[in-house]
């Protein structure tokens, strides 16, 4: 995923606005978080393929 930043206060004029839709997916079997990117120095606290329940901490900051 790119993170994509504008500068400058620029204002976007769009012709329609977002339709008010929510769509329901199923569960995702694999997921991924990469620490690139946050402004911190991380710390992993899994391993891969290790299986890592719904709310637990991936990883934190090595200064704490």
């Amino acid at each position: 995923m790119n993170i994509t930043r504008i500068h400058g206060g620029h204002v976007f004029r769009l012709k329609a606005a977002p339709k008010p839709q929510v769509l329901q997916l199923s569960r995702p079997t694999h997921v991924a978080a990469s620490p690139r990117g946050f402004v911190l120095r991380p710390r992993l606290l899994v391993k891969t393929g290790d299986t890592v329940a719904c709310g637990q901490a991936l990883f934190c900051d090595k200064a704490s």
